[in-house]
């Protein structure tokens, strides 16, 4: 049957790769599956319980090197036409909340608006850039929960007469609401993001604002075997059958495309009493045979205090009703199933989430210049002349100076014309 073929194409994309790491690539597809099914419906909360999320973010969060990046890369290449994906590296305040032009007579949206899917390649590159670390996890977790999100700038106070009647409050217009110095609008997006395991001063601070919990956490120990397996394993890219991994991935865009082209208006919380409860029984089972392996009462109360976290049955939540989705002829017995034999990766990262002590940054910091080069790749492709560039740029809110000096990282065709790749 088609539906239940988009799953399994997944795993194979995954497993194909690269082969010497294909049982993660294949877990890893499954969840970007998954991921890409919670969003499926029109609507990104569950139609049957008020406020609850239904659509997945995903974080991959392992040791650099090991193709985070290149299986999100292939993946993006299997999402359908008529989606709206935005890839991000570096945020000022201004693309993260939005903005307004120099003149006052265009609101510049924030640089999630109407993206149905952001890839985040490095998160940590992003959070250290521009705006302050606490500034942006509070606002992405007002996204990543699909809620009103509102910045207030004294520069909106430029706004002319016909941009404040036109984005005037209740109803806004293009879903951006300019109420006096501060604009709202609520995110639809799908978050699939990346990193390397952080330093326990960035792990602390975004736990402590519960921006991590907000993620399904792929969390894997590249351990010895593992990087045995890859280096031995004939050169990683040469064990690659490119003409396989392109036909798959072909086959699975095509059963995507059919999936979205076919989108519910919005989908129910699976069946509790026949579905949910029996999950979460078993995970309650599950969770007190890892506590009972701890031996001091402190540590078993803090390990109870972390794999309890409500949000990790939102996960199993979320992840069962996109697995329905993909899989519409499944009975509850097969649901259940499914899912209980995959309990343990929902607690993995909350169990023991793998802290680099070791890692040490660049500790130059970002500057606006590389942040503004960062803008100008992310926003323009091709041949652009710099008027182009430079207005885009300063409703982005960077100064003229800035925008000359990161314009030196580009390839000038012309005279004021750049190579922007």
């Amino acid at each position: 049957m088609l539906d239940q073929n988009a799953l399994e194409l997944a795993r194979q994309v995954g497993r194909n790769v690269f082969p010497a790491f294909g049982e993660i690539g294949e877990q890893v597809f499954e969840e970007l599956e998954l991921a890409f099914a919670s969003k499926l419906p029109g609507s990104t909360k569950f139609s049957n319980s008020g406020e609850s999320r239904s659509v997945q973010h995903l974080l991959l969060y392992w040791q650099t090197g090991y193709f985070k990046n290149t299986l999100i890369n292939v993946f993006e290449k299997c999402l359908p036409e008529g989606t709206s994906p935005t890839r991000q590296t570096g945020l000022t305040a201004e693309t993260l909340f939005g903005s307004i032009n120099t003149r006052g007579d265009a609101l510049v949206p924030p640089v999630f608006h109407k993206k149905d899917f952001c890839i985040i390649s490095e998160l940590s590159a992003l959070l250290e850039s521009g705006e302050s670390l606490s500034n942006k996890a509070h606002t992405f977790n007002e996204a990543l929960e699909h809620q009103l999100v509102g910045r207030s700038l004294i520069k909106f106070a430029s706004a002319t007469a016909d941009v404040k009647s036109e984005y005037a409050p209740p109803e806004g217009k293009d879903g951006l609401i300019l109420d006096g110095i501060t604009l709202h609008y609520t995110s639809n997006t799908l978050f699939i993001v990346a990193t390397h395991p952080l330093d326990i001063k960035t792990f602390s601070t975004l736990n402590s604002f519960g921006f991590l919990s907000r993620f399904h956490v792929l969390q894997y120990d590249i351990t010895e075997d593992i990087m045995r397996n890859v280096r031995t394993g004939t050169n990683v890219q040469e064990g690659t059958n490119l003409g396989l991994l392109e036909e798959l991935a072909a086959e699975l865009k095509n059963e995507n495309q059919k999936l979205w082209d076919t989108r519910p208006q919005a989908v129910a919380l699976p069946d509790y009493k026949a579905i949910l409860l029996p999950v979460f029984e078993q995970s309650e089972r599950y969770i007190a045979k890892v506590v009972d392996k701890f031996d001091d009462e402190k540590g078993k109360d803090k390990i109870l205090k972390e794999l309890s976290h409500p949000r990790i049955r939102g996960n199993l939540t979320r992840e069962i009703a996109a697995y329905r989705l993909l899989n519409k002829s499944s009975t509850a017995e097969d649901t259940i199933l499914w899912t209980i034999q995959r309990l343990p990766h929902f607690y993995s990262f909350a169990l023991q989430p793998i802290i680099d002590d070791n890692y040490v940054r660049a500790k130059e910091k970002r500057t606006a210049v590389e942040d503004c080069a960062n803008a100008i790749r992310t926003s323009l492709r091709g041949q652009v002349q710099r008027q182009k560039i430079e207005e885009a740029m300063e409703n982005q809110g960077f100064k003229r100076d800035t925008i000359a000096r990161a314009l030196k990282a580009f390839k000038k065709t012309d005279r004021g014309i750049y190579e922007i790749e």
